[in-house]
């Protein structure tokens, strides 16, 4: 018996503690920077903080590592290599070296690895590390080899080596090549320099590029060819290692464009032009053919051949081609990465802006999601609206499109002010109402007459949000802080009674309530529709308040970094029942920047920075006081499931009060991530007599772990935990 209650503790205080926030399954799509080979169908590809893992033939990713702590840094890692069944991992932040399993990773403990790891090669017998040396002000090159395990400098001053700025690291013909940049040591030089060794760093030589590029990197490749890139535009190829040079040209591109990467097959040499997609070569640069068919995103990142197959990373995530980049496809299921922007709930559908990845929707809480147009001009939206099949997107070029069919067709609607920068847009009634930093504007006529804003013969401007509510509109601003308008904006009035500090960021509105929130941090809410304020949360300076959004008893908050927007600290909540601010965290990655907040059904959804969308149950936050039912039923009385632990049959006798029929329960099991994953129609009830029964669930198909049956009778909810093997 003490085991037994002991157990049924350690339950209760996982549906307290366990992880509220689980990722939803998109949207698809992210920037991916580098992309490795590591054997017959295993395939790795990283972005700036996270490593994913593909074991069958890029069908399914999942992700392996993911860089903790990025302070203060917008490109995270910069290299990666696989070596003797290890993974190696470069950053500003030292080097990282899996197991042989590539499931955990550890930092290295050598002092030379601790600063940033611009470049590394592997061959099939040895590993080369470019590591910054910040105690001695030098780019080195480290060594290791499958039969001296000891990490070797092989980059000497006293061997020739000169020092410099280490861009790339090749091996070419057991040769190795170091592109350096600024290199000191050879007179009158300031450029960039090839240094070459064929023994291992016993001796280097170097030869200087005398040729017009700016931070450039080696794209190629084989034998003795090595193309050049120029980070101002253009490319030179060498097919004698670096002793001549010529430029290569593009068929229908002119100069300056940015090549971004390189690689080659037994058949082309394929590359990667920089807004323009990717080109291949079957007669040594002579001649180039643009090969984009089916391809979404021509910003493309990295590239990879290898006999037919070619794989390009690209800022909507990752695509594949059988038949050398003759036609692509999407391969992105797993790869989730988005940076969103704006989100809106509306008719069982939640819509998202991302920078990168375009529009997209989810009709099922996230599990599935489409892009709502695969139009390029759609790439980088900011801002969205809608109201049934209409839909409102603000996009980066600082146009406004519109359109009535769902996202099927698009027009452009006509800006309120040439000269104003669009900040907000919003769908209210038959109106559209746009921001920017000249004013505050509305038209009924989709933007073929725009009226302007006024309050108090001032115009508004710098409007950070719009809410309606029962017939009116509220607005946060910058100037003014809480506005209403009864009549769609051609009067307002001022409600900040209590409000101390007017530099609002945010509002949100629900009935009689109000929640704003100021660009220090602090937080105020209203209870009777903006009449009277009370500071519920003290300013922080750390981190901005991106959102705010009011759900039953609760108010959450979405925080993100202030100085470097990739940095937050996830989601706060506020009990307003209970006057307390509550974490929740778990489940998020550590300095998480939460963008937007929104809910569709018994869902709350985040949209983050780099993790595209997280959701939670809104039942998880209970505990809180959101819901007004208490949690333990004082009219359900139910026993401890059994047997405990279960292989897979799962029993509680539950009893209830008479008043009840138990025919009207609901009954739903939930894991600890708050996801449902049984309904009613999937456990029987035995009834043992009119006030008790038997209730069953069949767990054959789920993992083992922590799961929760929620009962639900009337006004009461009675929750049972057990755990299976």
């Amino acid at each position: 018996m003490k085991y037994l209650l002991v157990l049924i503790c350690v339950l209760f205080s996982i549906t307290i503690v366990s992880a509220q926030w689980t990722q939803t399954n998109g949207p698809k799509g992210g920037p991916i920077s580098k992309f490795l080979k590591i054997g017959d169908s295993k395939y790795i590809y990283c972005n700036t903080m996270e490593v994913f893992l593909s074991e069958n033939d890029c069908q399914k990713w999942k992700k392996i590592f993911t860089l903790t702590n990025p302070i203060g840094k917008a490109t995270m890692i910069q290299s990666i290599s696989y070596f003797n069944k290890q993974l190696y991992i470069g950053s500003y932040f030292g080097l990282y070296i899996s197991d042989e399993n590539l499931e955990t990773f550890k930092r290295s403990d050598e002092t030379y690895f601790k600063e940033t790891i611009p470049c590394m090669t592997s061959s099939d017998t040895a590993i080369y590390v470019v590591s910054l040396v910040r105690s001695e002000n030098i780019y080195k090159v480290f060594m290791k080899s499958k039969s001296i395990q000891q990490w070797t400098s092989i980059s000497e001053l006293a061997n020739g080596y000169k020092k410099g700025y280490t861009n790339d690291i090749r091996l070419i013909n057991e040769n190795i090549y170091l592109l350096t940049e600024k290199i000191v040591g050879i007179e009158g030089w300031k450029g960039s320099a090839l240094q070459i060794t064929s023994n291992q760093g016993k001796s280097w030589s170097v030869k200087k590029l005398d040729i017009s590029c700016s931070i450039p990197t080696i794209l190629g490749f084989k034998d003795s060819t090595l193309i050049v890139n120029n980070n101002e535009g253009g490319m030179q190829i060498s097919q004698d290692l670096g002793i001549t040079w010529k430029p290569v040209f593009i068929n229908g591109l002119t100069n300056p464009y940015i090549v971004r990467n390189i690689t080659a097959n037994n058949k082309y040499i394929f590359l990667v032009v920089d807004g323009y997609g990717i080109y291949r070569s079957s007669d040594q640069c002579e001649n180039w053919e643009a090969v984009n068919t089916s391809i979404e995103d021509k910003n493309i990142f990295c590239l990879y051949a290898n006999n037919e197959e070619a794989f390009a990373g690209s800022e909507y995530g990752l695509f594949k081609s059988n038949n050398n980049a003759n036609s692509w496809i999407d391969y992105n299921n797993g790869i989730i990465g988005s940076y969103i922007t704006d989100m809106t709930a509306d008719d069982n559908q939640l819509l998202v802006t991302t920078v990168r990845s375009g529009i997209q929707f989810t009709n099922d809480s996230g599990d599935n999601w489409q892009r709502v147009s695969s139009l390029d001009t759609l790439k980088a939206a900011y801002n969205i609206a809608k109201k049934g099949d209409t839909i409102l997107i603000y996009l980066s070029s600082n146009a406004i499109i519109q359109s009535i069919d769902g996202g099927q067709t698009w027009s452009n609607v006509r800006s309120p002010n040439s000269k104003g920068y669009i900040t907000r847009i919003s769908l209210i009634d038959k109106y559209i109402f746009a921001v920017s930093d000249q004013g505050f504007y509305r038209t009924s006529d989709n933007g073929f007459s725009w009226d302007t804003l006024y309050y108090n013969s001032g115009i508004i401007n710098q409007v950070s949000n719009i809410c309606f509510s029962n017939g009116d509109v509220f607005i946060a601003n910058w100037s003014y802080g809480v506005l209403t308008s009864s009549d769609f904006g051609n009067t307002w009035n001022q409600i900040n009674n209590g409000i101390t500090d007017i530099h609002l960021m945010t509002l949100d509105v629900k009935e009689d309530m109000l929640c704003a929130a100021t660009f220090k941090g602090a937080v105020f809410l209203s209870k009777d529709r903006g009449k009277n304020w009370q500071q519920i949360r003290k300013y922080n300076a750390n981190h901005y308040i991106s959102d705010v959004l009011i759900i039953e008893n609760a108010i959450l908050i979405a925080t993100s970094g202030n100085g470097n927007e990739l940095i937050g600290d996830g989601v706060k909540i506020y009990g307003i029942n209970k006057s307390e601010w509550f974490d929740i965290k778990n489940g998020f990655y550590d300095n998480m920047s939460v963008q937007c907040l929104d809910r569709l059904g018994n869902y709350v959804f985040a949209g983050t920075a780099n993790h595209s969308v997280y959701k939670a149950n809104i039942s998880d936050f209970d505990y809180v006081g959101v819901n007004d039912e208490p949690l333990i039923s004082n009219s359900i009385i139910a026993s401890p499931a059994y047997p405990l632990p279960s292989k897979q049959i799962v029993n509680t006798i539950i009893n209830w009060n008479s008043e009840f029929d138990v025919a009207n329960a609901d009954m739903n099991v939930y894991n600890s991530l708050g996801e449902k994953v049984c309904g009613k129609e999937n456990i029987s009830f035995q009834q043992q007599s009119p006030n008790s029964g038997i209730v069953t669930w069949d767990a054959e198909d789920n993992h083992s772990g922590v799961y929760f049956l929620h009962i639900t009778l009337g006004n009461e909810k009675k929750v049972i935990s057990f755990v299976i093997e």
